[in-house]
């Protein structure tokens, strides 16, 4: 798994005030809609809500308040950085990083905070390319409210390729063919796998724009059969390695793609 960690912190100085009456739950989804809106902005498209990366996010923004401590790295063995816990919810992510803040409440309603938070992170160029990266797809937010101050945390996963397709064109002979298009992955070598005859085949996605589209076949004796989207990487002893990402079920007798759930 590839990791894109950003160790950074933003503290918004002030004296804190008595906790007071405060919608975190509400205060999660506007600081949400507040990195969509940077992204639209840029012409970039929205990140999906994951509710395990809430999790993530709302553990380490709890265990943070509690134990009186602020930075990426935890002091609970298994949670010590983004990337365990993460993985501690189950989740399956080609990518993560984590934006950080806390806040005094200091009499501001959850509105004022969402957007002072999203100024600070938008004014360091650190937090600023973990919202406007193109790669990332999902997010979650977690926020706790501990002695008039507010600590965040901004969970950012790679849970797909951004804007894959897959799709049948034709029958050529004894075959399928299939389109496979996308948007590239900085730095990622991609390729589309599928299993024939009990052997792993794959062809690599040449990228060109920052973005793939490519064709290739599935003979129709195969029937049903799971195809991939993966992150290639060449291994020493000649073979490669596939992170599978984006998987579909395609009937190469039918000529047709099965909707998920599969």
């Amino acid at each position: 798994m590839a990791h894109f960690i950003l160790v950074l912190a933003l503290l918004l100085t002030a004296s804190p005030s008595p906790a007071a009456e405060l919608d975190a739950a509400r205060l999660e989804r506007l600081l949400a809609d507040g990195v969509n809106a940077e992204r639209s902005a840029l012409g970039l498209p929205a990140l999906a809500w994951d509710i395990r990366a809430q999790n993530a996010a709302r553990g380490h923004s709890r265990e943070m308040a509690a134990l009186d401590y602020f930075s990426h790295s935890s002091p609970t063995p298994g949670r010590t950085t983004s990337a365990e816990r993460v993985l501690k919810e189950g989740i399956s992510a080609m990518g993560e990083s984590e934006n950080l803040a806390k806040q005094p409440i200091a009499g501001r309603t959850v509105e004022v905070l969402a957007r002072e938070i999203t100024r600070g992170f938008m004014k360091s160029s650190g937090h600023m390319g973990n919202i406007v990266l193109a790669e990332f797809t999902h997010m979650g937010v977690g926020v706790d409210v501990s002695r008039g101050w507010v600590f965040v945390t901004q969970t950012f996963l790679i849970r797909a390729i951004p804007d894959a397709r897959l799709a049948p064109q034709f029958f050529s002979g004894d075959s399928l063919r299939v389109a496979v298009s996308g948007r590239a992955v900085a730095g990622r070598s991609l390729a589309v796998v599928w299993r024939e005859r009990g052997a792993l085949r794959h062809e690599d996605l040449k990228t060109s724009g920052g973005r793939f589209a490519h064709e290739f076949l599935l003979p129709r004796s195969l029937g049903e059969v799971e195809v991939f989207l993966a992150f290639k990487r060449p291994l020493a002893s000649g073979q490669n390695e596939f992170a599978m990402t984006d998987r579909f079920l395609v009937d190469a007798a039918r000529g047709t793609v099965l909707p998920p759930p599969y």
